[in-house]
């Protein structure tokens, strides 16, 4: 499908769809600038880049990625502030 065909099948302006095709929500395009009708459908359904062509993306399990905001700030941040004082 081309940019203007997702805009009518997705029922979104065109220049949400063309910032969303850069951003790669819809997976890759061809060098004719066609993506494949089946990220176009995921996306319909699933939301933002699920391409079931590509191998799942996983979090490892050692990464922790609830960090509450400022009360565990970078370690460089600390050795910042303490050489400003």
């Amino acid at each position: 499908m081309k940019i203007e065909e997702i805009a009518k099948y997705l029922n979104l302006h065109i220049a949400v769809v063309t910032g969303f095709a850069r951003a790669g929500f819809f997976g890759f395009s061809s060098k004719s600038g066609h993506y494949k009708n089946k990220a176009i459908q995921d996306f319909k359904k699933y939301g933002l880049q699920w391409d079931t062509s590509l191998k799942k993306r996983v979090l490892p399990a050692h990464i922790d990625p609830v960090i509450p905001g400022w009360e565990n700030p970078p370690l460089h941040i600390e050795s910042i502030s303490s050489f400003c004082r």
